[in-house]
C-alpha cells in the first residue's frame, strides 16, 4: 500500500505503509505500519485498526494548533483595534453595507441588522438632541413661561421660577434647574430608546430561520439531506453543476458490451436476455468445442481484479448486485455469464506463504500507470493452462499504455491449452486501436487484458522489478458500457430550461467522455460544430486545460509532467515547463485565460483524481472562486471516490457533496434525479 502524504509533509512522493509482523508494531527497518489521518491512499488495499481520532489523531492535533493561532491572532487583532484612532473608528461606524462577493442571505442579514442598528442609533441620537435643544432653547434660553410674569409673588408661585430683585427696585423672573427637570431630561430618553428598539426588526431574523426550515424538510423528503440551514438559500443558487460520470451520471453497472479475443469479434446485442447475457452467450456458444479459450480469459480475469468486488443476484429481484470496482464487476459478470467458477480457480492458485487472497505478488492499480497486474504460480495438474514458465503475469489497464508494453497478441488456443501468438506489428496495433476507437465513439470504456510469462522469481524480486509489465501478449480488448440512468438525460434538460449550466469531469478517454455528453445532453446541437464533433473550448483533457490555465515558470529547468499532446489528443509524461507555484505550493492561476475557457467548457476528460477534487484551495473550485464571473456564480459538484483510492466504488459508498462560494455540505441518502430536479425548482 502506498500513501499520498503531500497534505502533511508537502513532499509528493509516494510513502510505502507495510503491515507490522509478528505481533510488532515498531515493525523492521524502514517499516511503517501507520495511516495518518488526512491522507490518501493511492495504491493497494488492506485492513487498518484505527488508533486515535478526533483531537487525538495527528490531522486532529494541526486543527488544535490552527485554532489555537488564530484564538492568538484574534487577540491580537482585539488590541490593535484599541489602538485605532478615533477617527477610524468613527469612518467605520458611518459606513453601511458591505462588497456582496457571494455572501449568504444569513450573511446579509447579519450586515443589514448592523446597518439597521446603526441607523436606529442615530436617528435615537438625533431625536434626543433635538428634543434637549428645543426644550433647552424654550426653558432655559427663552426662559419658559417665567420672563411674562412680572410680580414677584406670581413668580415664586411657579417652582421653575425664581425672581431676581433689581438694585433700583423692581426685578426680574427667570428660569432655573429644578429636579422636575430631571425626569423630563429622562422622558426624551426613553423615547430615543423606543426608537431604538422599534428600528431592530426582531421578526425578521425568525421568519427566515422559519422558511429555511420548511425548505430544509422539503429537500429531506427529496431524499437530500442538509447538514447547514442556510444552504438551502445557496443552493437556490447554484448557476453551474459539475458532476462526475460513473455512478452519478450512469447508473454504475458496467456491462461488457463487445471483445476482440482469438482472432474474432463479439458482440452484445440489446434487448437479447434480461440479464444482458447474450455476449456471454454467444463467446460460450463459441468455446464449446474449446473449454481451453474460456480458460484462459476467466484466468486473466479473475486472477487480477480486486478480491474486494464480487457480483451476485438478489433472491428477491432477481437483478445483478455489484460490490466493489464496477470495471471489475463488468468482468467478473462476463466470466459468470461463461459458467467459470471463481472460488475454485483461486483456490488453485492460493499460496500458502503469501498473505494474498491468490497469487504470490500484485501491483495495484494507479493513474499514472493506468493498470493493474497479478502474478500467479502454476498450479499443478490440470488446475492450471500449459504455462511455459513457472511463473504468469496478468496485467490489465488502458489500451493505449498496455498496447505499448505489448510485443505479442493471441491469436488462437488450442484445445489441449497452447497458446499461438504472433509479433504485435503497426497493422495490428492500428486494428486494436481502431476497435478502442470505435468503443470510445460508442461510449464505451476500452479496456486491454494481457499476460507475461517468467520461468523464475525475477531478479531482486517482484517488488524490486520496475520492467515486470512489458514485452506482453495481449489477450483481448473489451469495450465495457456504463449505461445512463433515464431520468438524467430529462433532469439535465430542466437545468439547462432554468439557466443551470451542467458540465461533466470523467476520467474517461475525450472520444468516450463526448459520447456521453451527447447522449445525456450535456453538449447541445449548439455546442457541436462539423461532423457532430464539439466545438473549440467545448471539450478538452484535463492535461490540457491544466497546461492552459496555469502559469509556467521558465526560470527553473524542466521536470518530467503530465502534458497535453495534441497529435493523440491526450496527456503523456515528459520533460516540460514546471508550473509557477506561489507561496502554499499551489499552482498560479492565469486568470484571463481561465475567464475565456469557463464560460464555454462542457466535458473535462481523462482528469486524474485532484483534477476531480472539490476543495477550498484545490480544483476546478478554487479558480472559480478567483473568477471574475463568481459575483453571480454558485457550484454543486459531485465527488465520486476515484479507484485509484482503493474506495469500494458502489452507488452505497459514492459521497456527494454540495459547495458553495462560501462552505460545503454533505448530501446523503442522494439520488440523481432528485438533486437535478431540486436544483432547478429552487432556482425558478
Amino acid at each position: 500500500m502506498k500513501m499520498d502524504e503531500s497534505a502533511l509533509t508537502g513532499e509528493t512522493a509516494l510513502i510505502p505503509k507495510t503491515a507490522a509482523k509478528g505481533g510488532d508494531c515498531e515493525g523492521g527497518p524502514g517499516d511503517d505500519p501507520f495511516i495518518v489521518s488526512g491522507t490518501n491512499i493511492i495504491q493497494g488495499t488492506g485492513l487498518m485498526l484505527v488508533l486515535a481520532v478526533g483531537p487525538n489523531s495527528i490531522q486532529g492535533k494541526i486543527l488544535a494548533r490552527i485554532r489555537e493561532q488564530e484564538e492568538d491572532e484574534n487577540d491580537q487583532s482585539a488590541e490593535t483595534e484599541e489602538t485605532k484612532s478615533a477617527f477610524s473608528a468613527l469612518r467605520a461606524f458611518f459606513t453601511f453595507g458591505g462588497s456582496d462577493n457571494g455572501a449568504t442571505l444569513m450573511d446579509k442579514l447579519d450586515v443589514l441588522a448592523v446597518d439597521i442598528g446603526k441607523m436606529g442609533l442615530i436617528v435615537a441620537v438625533g431625536v434626543f438632541l433635538i428634543m434637549l435643544t428645543q426644550w433647552l432653547l424654550k426653558d432655559f434660553i427663552a426662559g419658559g413661561p417665567c420672563p411674562e410674569l412680572i410680580d414677584e409673588d406670581d413668580c415664586l408661585s411657579t417652582l421653575v421660577c425664581t425672581w431676581s430683585a433689581a438694585p433700583s427696585g423692581g426685578g426680574t423672573c427667570g428660569r432655573h434647574f429644578v429636579t422636575e427637570d430631571v425626569s423630563t431630561i429622562l422622558d426624551y430618553f426613553i423615547v430615543a430608546i423606543t426608537i431604538l428598539v422599534v428600528a431592530v426588526p426582531e421578526g425578521l431574523p425568525l421568519a427566515v430561520t422559519l422558511a429555511l426550515a420548511v425548505s430544509m424538510k422539503r429537500m429531506t423528503e427529496d431524499a437530500n439531506q442538509v447538514k447547514h440551514m442556510d444552504s438551502c438559500e445557496t443552493m437556490g443558487s447554484a448557476t453551474t453543476i459539475c458532476s462526475d460520470k460513473t455512478g452519478t451520471l450512469t447508473e454504475n453497472k458496467m456491462t461488457v458490451m463487445s471483445a476482440r479475443y482469438a482472432g474474432y469479434q463479439y458482440e452484445h446485442v440489446v434487448g437479447q436476455g434480461e440479464q444482458d447475457n447474450s455476449l456471454g452467450a454467444k463467446m460460450l456458444s463459441a468455446f464449446k468445442t474449446n473449454a481451453a479459450k474460456s480458460r484462459l480469459l476467466c484466468e486473466s480475469i479473475l486472477l487480477n481484479v480486486s478480491p474486494t468486488s464480487t457480483v451476485s443476484i438478489k433472491p428477491e429481484t432477481g437483478s445483478t448486485f455489484y460490490v466493489g470496482n464496477p470495471t471489475d464487476c463488468a468482468l467478473i459478470k462476463l466470466t459468470q455469464q461463461l459458467s467459470c467458477d471463481a472460488d475454485s480457480l483461486r483456490v488453485a492458485f492460493k499460496e500458502g506463504s503469501s498473505m494474498l487472497d491468490w497469487g504470490v505478488h500484485s501491483i495495484p492499480f494507479s493513474s499514472q500507470r493506468k493498470r493493474m497486474s497479478w502474478m500467479v504460480k502454476r498450479a499443478d495438474g490440470s488446475a492450471s493452462l500449459p504455462y511455459p514458465g513457472r511463473y504468469r503475469m496478468y496485467s490489465k489497464g488502458a489500451p493505449t499504455q498496455m498496447l505499448a508494453a505489448c510485443t505479442s497478441f493471441v491469436t488462437d488456443i488450442t484445445a489441449a491449452g497452447a497458446t499461438s501468438t504472433k509479433p504485435l506489428e503497426a497493422r495490428d496495433r492500428q486494428a486494436f486501436m481502431d476497435m478502442v476507437a470505435t468503443c470510445q465513439s460508442k461510449g464505451l470504456r476500452a479496456l486491454a487484458l494481457a499476460y507475461r510469462d517468467f520461468d523464475d522469481v525475477p531478479k531482486g524480486g517482484w517488488g524490486g522489478n520496475g520492467d515486470l509489465e512489458t514485452n506482453m501478449t495481449v489477450i483481448t480488448v473489451v469495450g465495457i458500457e456504463d449505461p445512463l440512468r433515464p431520468s438524467v438525460p430529462g433532469a439535465i434538460a430542466e437545468c439547462h430550461k432554468a439557466g443551470i449550466d451542467v458540465r461533466m469531469c470523467t476520467g474517461d478517454a475525450l472520444t468516450t467522455a463526448v459520447a456521453i455528453a451527447k447522449g445525456c445532453r450535456i453538449l447541445r446541437g449548439s455546442d457541436l460544430g462539423e461532423g457532430g464533433q464539439p466545438k473549440t473550448g467545448f471539450a478538452m483533457t484535463g492535461a490540457e486545460f491544466d497546461d492552459r490555465v496555469h502559469l509556467k515558470d521558465s526560470s527553473k529547468p524542466e521536470t518530467v509532467r503530465r502534458v497535453f499532446d495534441p497529435e493523440i489528443n491526450d496527456a503523456v509524461d515528459r520533460l516540460a515547463e514546471p508550473f509557477l507555484l506561489d507561496e502554499a505550493g499551489n499552482k498560479v492561476l492565469d486568470q484571463k485565460i481561465f475567464d475565456d475557457l469557463w464560460p464555454t467548457l462542457r466535458v473535462l476528460a481523462r482528469c486524474q483524481p485532484e483534477d476531480k477534487v472539490c476543495h477550498r484551495y484545490y480544483g476546478i473550485l478554487s479558480y472559480i472562486r478567483l473568477s471574475s464571473h463568481s459575483q453571480s456564480l454558485r457550484f454543486l459538484g459531485f465527488h465520486i471516490n476515484s479507484p485509484s483510492q482503493s474506495w469500494p466504488w458502489s452507488e452505497e459508498c459514492a459521497r456527494a457533496e454540495y459547495f458553495s462560494m462560501r462552505h460545503a455540505v454533505p448530501l446523503s441518502s442522494m439520488t440523481t434525479a432528485s438533486v437535478f430536479s431540486q436544483t432547478t425548482r429552487w432556482w425558478q
